[in-house]
This record gives C-alpha cells, structure tokens and sequence, in this order.
C-alpha cells in the first residue's frame, strides 16, 4: 500500500509541475525559467529530482545514467532533491533562485554516496560569430564528474582545450561555468590523465553552430563503470 500512494503522489506531483497555475491558463506567458538535469551518478540506475517536493520525472520512467532531462520551472525559490532507485535522497535541500527567462543546469556526478557531487550552474549565452544568422561557432564547457582525485586534459582532434581539470567542487564549477566559443564542426574527442595516458575517447562528436554543449567527463576506474564523455545538449 505504501508503494501504492508513492506512486499516486509521483503522478500528482508531476501533474502539478507541468500544469499551468491557477491565474494564468497559458504555461508560455507565466514568468519561468529553465532547468537541465544532467545524470552522472554512477550509483543507480536512475534517479528523480523533486522541485520544492514535486517529483518531476514519472514513476515508471527516472532520469537514466548518462542521461539527461529538462523542466521548466516558475520564478522564485526553488529546493531541489534528488532520489535514487533505493528511494534513498541523496541530494538533499539544494537551493535555487529562479529567475525569468533564465537557464540553470544541475550537475550530478560520482560512483557512490560517499563520493557524490552536486552543484548548479546559470547558462549564459555568449557571442558565437557576427550579429544576425552568421554563427561560426558553438558554445562549450566541460566538467569532470567522476567524483575521483583525477586531474585531467580534454583534446578535440588532439588539440587541449580544457586542462588540469579535477573533479569539480563547488568553487570551481562557478569558476568554469562560462561557456567557451569553439569552431563548430565534427570532432574527435579525448581525455588523458596526468601522466598522458587516454581514459576515454568519443568519435564523431557534432558541434553544431549558434548551440550550446557541456561535455562531462563521468564514471570511474572499476570495470562495471568505465569512464566515458558525455555530450549534454543545453540549448
């Protein structure tokens, strides 16, 4: 029975997160803004996030590992949890200011509760070639989710473009939130650790122009979960 009103409650919660309120029937015209749910929690299989207690994905459906999700959400005070598949909060209270018209992307990363990251981030657009529809470029910025003491270089077709990169903490996430303007084309993308030695690699990684990108760099050295680069989409 328990598990019953758990589900009932998830449903209801979702309904109230996507409905419209109650002084304005029409979603596009309330004050909202955005949020990017990025997974890279090595520890479950899936997890939900809950918006001032509101579940936001369905029951039967949680964001999946190396997966990612997107909500809107009206401006103001927002309190985020997350959940594993264990039921078990393991983001707790994590607060967030919403502002109109604004982007926020939250970041999980780590293997197990003990080493579990969280931080959010506020996506800024930036210039990505000349004014009007002549866009060259692609936005890009990259965070290292492994939750490990492991300081990194990211390569695009052997290029560093982002070095020294430990697992983030609070300080540097603010500090390398803000994307960075790249050519956009296909590219070949590495990692190495510090002694030059490639931990994961990724073909075939499209940049395409005028959009937005977070590579994320997530799993671990065990064998069930191997490092790997994740491209998140962000707008």
């Amino acid at each position: 029975m328990k598990r019953v009103l758990a589900l009932l409650g998830l449903v209801f919660s979702l309904f109230l997160i996507t409905s419209c309120n109650t002084d304005d029937n029409n979603w596009e015209s309330s004050p909202a803004g955005g949020l990017t749910m990025v997974n890279g929690y090595a520890g479950s299989d899936a997890i939900w996030y809950m918006a001032n207690g509101r579940f936001v994905q369905p029951p039967n459906r949680g964001l999946l590992y190396k997966g990612y999700d997107y909500v809107g959400l009206y401006t103001g005070n927002r309190s985020l949890d997350i959940i594993n598949k264990q039921n078990e909060k393991i983001v707790t209270d994590a607060k967030l200011q919403v502002e109109d018209n604004h982007l926020y992307t939250s970041f999980i990363g780590g293997k197990s509760k003990e080493n579990l990251i969280h931080f959010i981030t506020e996506d800024q657009r930036i210039k990505l070639g000349e004014d009007g529809n002549n866009l060259t470029h692609s936005g890009l910025r990259f965070f290292n989710l492994t939750g490990e003491d492991l300081a990194v270089t990211v390569k695009l077709d052997d290029n560093p473009i982002f070095s020294d990169r430990n697992t983030e903490t609070a300080v540097s996430a603010k500090e390398n939130e803000a994307f960075i303007a790249q050519i956009s084309k296909t590219y070949s993308v590495s990692v190495q650790d510090k002694s030059g030695k490639e931990i994961a690699k990724r073909e075939n990684v499209v940049l395409e122009k005028g959009r937005y990108f977070s590579l994320i760099l997530i799993g671990s050295n065990a064998t069930e979960n191997p490092y790997y680069i994740g491209l998140v989409k962000q707008f």
